[in-house]
């Protein structure tokens, strides 16, 4: 949320309208909870925010076992690593009513995103600092 701020104030902008999907909510959240006065209207999607009811329920989700797997340090690079494209369709073809909404080009393109080392540890980051 610093960062955006800093973006905001560096293009000179003022009063804006922010969206946050995912985890990109939790960070519009932290912008409306530190930096009011820079935003006009805010939209949060399909995320629960850290700390905020019902995070300590849906946490407890079986089905998102992978927050506690992503929290963990390190091994979750290393059991990923190098296998991106097939935990990538996991999630895409358990998560979504359609396997095929999301195509072959797209998944590929998750899966090249993630390929370098430290794509993986800053995507897991999130997940590590859910405590915070």
């Amino acid at each position: 949320a610093r960062v955006i701020a800093a973006l905001i104030d560096a293009c000179g902008l003022r009063q804006v309208m922010v969206a946050g999907h995912d985890v990109g909510g939790q960070i519009v959240f932290a912008l409306l909870r530190n930096h009011p006065e820079i935003l006009s209207a805010a939209a949060i999607m399909d995320v629960v925010v850290p700390g905020v009811a019902p995070w300590d329920k849906v946490i407890r989700n079986p089905n998102l076992w992978h927050f506690a797997f992503h929290a963990v340090p390190a091994l979750p690079e290393l059991l990923v690593g190098g296998h991106e494209r097939a935990y990538f369709d996991f999630f895409f073809d358990t998560l979504s009513n359609e396997k095929s909404a999301i195509p072959a080009e797209a998944r590929d393109i998750y899966a090249k995103a993630y390929s370098r080392p430290e794509s993986l540890k800053a995507g897991f980051g999130w997940y590590r600092a859910f405590s915070e």
